[in-house]
């Protein structure tokens, strides 16, 4: 009992810090690229270098009713870290129930995991799945370890900790390591270069990056390995999870490429390894590790560029015009403000026929850019809604091009809408499309 009320507890503070940020959320293209996906249902993950084992979550997560709904689901499910970190600790020692509690609460309380899940794309739930790794057995694990590589390909380089289990029964582990072998190769196909050149190889600046970013618990879970060296009952872990930190810096160096949160994937194995310390010592280091988070400042979520919050604002504004309609957006610099997929995906999800998007509907531009830009730029049309950065309108082509064109010296980004349509309306061509009203 004293376990299972550990486990919902930490839980359930994962789930509620985590909701208690939904807004601040991203959906931008990558972080609703496995929303699209779903959508198409075309057997195939968003981008190449990912698996379809990544979609399950998302294709349950379809089923909320709109993105903001779908968004808080993932949010709920990238908590699971808490109380899969805690069994890790349980699978270890079994005894470590309050120190499970400790580390589930690290966990769930973590600026980079948090920063995570806020994120929508870093890593997506890799460190979850690699956190069940340790909790599996038979060929379960191996099903674990191929998800964990569908959800972010750096995911392979945990693939020490399919041995940290000095009990193996291989005969009962056949089926999972078929099972993994078909989907990493099939996955494998797509695999390439980053391809996000500019930052190169320097992992000491990931590093850096990891504990500024985690703060006292990235400490907490840096150290982790070492003292797992310390005790036999953590001595095998520990030599499996730095044996696949190494295989990670080796991967930054291949690629030329290493960030924090592709160290963040190893979360649940480094915290693991604390497991033998007693659970007054386990207190005081997580105490006083997350002594050093500290409350930051709300952000003012409501409008700010980028995120599930603002999409959502957009979509329920648009929502009270007589449709069909078509979103593009106009993007001179700064952030994208809001994406056009987004909100034809969100009108998906409701299947709201008051939001019927087609390619010969009125025109909506989502003028996007900085501060500056917006207050020299003015947008076309009737203005649906302003804010930082951006400005909604609902306006005709002919409208667009004559604003547009003294513009077209600024070189904006014209369109965004496409990957909505190939996916909710697979049946639309690009020429459909296409900007006629656009700089030439």
């Amino acid at each position: 009992m004293l376990f299972l009320s550990g486990l919902l507890a930490v839980f359930s503070l994962a789930a509620w810090i985590r909701l208690d940020g939904l807004g601040e959320t991203s959906a931008l293209q990558d972080s609703i690229g496995p929303h699209l996906a779903v959508a198409r249902m075309d057997g195939r993950a968003h981008a190449d270098p990912y698996g379809i084992l990544l979609l399950p979550p998302y294709w349950v997560a379809s089923f909320q009713g709109s993105l903001w709904g779908a968004t808080g689901f993932l949010l709920v499910v990238h908590a699971l870290v808490a109380p899969v970190g805690m069994a890790a600790i349980h699978a270890l020692r079994p005894s470590a129930k309050l120190v499970g509690v400790v580390a589930g609460t690290a966990l769930a309380l973590d600026p980079g995991l948090l920063d995570t899940a806020r994120s929508g794309a870093e890593g997506y739930l890799a460190a979850l799945f690699v956190g069940l790794m340790l909790c599996s057995r038979g060929g379960w694990i191996w099903l674990m370890f191929a998800t964990a590589v569908a959800n972010h390909p750096l995911a392979v380089c945990g693939a020490p900790l399919l041995f940290w289990r000095p009990d193996r029964a291989l005969r009962t582990e056949i089926w999972g390591i078929i099972a993994a072998m078909v989907f990493i190769g099939h996955q494998a196909l797509g695999w390439r270069t980053p391809g996000v050149g500019g930052t190169g190889f320097e992992p000491l600046l990931a590093v850096e990056a990891f504990l500024q970013q985690g703060r006292g618990v990235g400490m907490v879970m840096l150290f982790g390995p070492i003292v797992g060296l310390l005790k036999a009952s953590t001595r095998r872990l520990s030599v499996c999870t730095l044996v696949a930190l190494a295989l990670l810096i080796g991967a930054g160096e291949f690629g030329d490429y290493l960030r924090d949160h592709h160290l963040r994937i190893l979360a649940i194995p480094l915290i693991a390894c604390w497991a033998w310390i007693s659970a007054p010592v386990a207190a005081a280091i997580a105490g006083a590790a997350m002594f050093s988070i500290g409350p930051d400042d709300p952000p003012a979520v409501a409008q700010q560029p980028g995120t599930v919050s603002l999409a959502n604002l957009v979509s329920e504004s648009l929502s009270h015009i007589d449709g069909p309609i078509h979103v593009e957006r106009v993007w001179f610099d700064g952030g994208p403000a809001v994406e056009p997929a987004a909100i034809l995906l969100d009108a998906h999800l409701r299947d709201d026929p008051y939001r019927n998007h087609q390619p010969d509907g009125r025109l909506i531009l989502i003028v996007a850019g900085h501060d500056t830009t917006m207050a020299s730029i003015g947008a076309p049309g009737e203005p649906i809604m302003r804010g930082p950065a951006f400005t909604v309108t609902a306006t005709t082509a002919d409208e667009a091009s004559a604003w547009l064109e003294p513009l077209c010296d600024r070189v904006p980004r014209v369109g965004g809408s496409w990957d909505g349509y190939s996916a909710v309306r697979p049946e639309t061509t690009l020429e459909d499309i296409e900007a006629r009203w656009a700089c030439r």
